[in-house]
């Protein structure tokens, strides 16, 4: 499920979610922590940082961003991935519900 889009602005991309109970607009920025463990990005909303990414490669070859968004009025953290396959500068936030782990 689509719930958002984004652009890139040099080595950032800005864009918004908006889902039935949540609009905001975002920025992921690249990280610049030298850590091996370190997100790529860091994902901010209203100038507070509400999430991280890291930067992947699916096993059909699409980049993508892999990315958590977390807030104290969320439930639960939002995981989705950000496609960078367009040739247009346009890029979908897309949203998939996790499956259950086996018993």
């Amino acid at each position: 499920m689509n719930i958002g889009s984004f652009s890139k602005n040099g080595d950032s991309y800005t864009g918004s979610i908006q889902t039935l109970s949540l609009t905001a607009p975002l920025r992921l920025e690249p990280n610049s922590s030298t850590s091996p463990n370190a997100p790529d990005f860091r994902v901010k909303g209203a100038g507070w940082e509400v999430g991280y990414g890291y930067q992947k490669l699916s096993e059909s070859g699409v980049d993508y961003i892999a990315i958590v968004l977390d807030d104290p009025t969320l439930a639960h953290p939002i995981y989705a991935s950000l496609f960078l396959n367009s040739e247009a500068n346009e890029f979908p936030l897309v949203w998939n519900r996790r499956k259950p782990k086996a018993a």
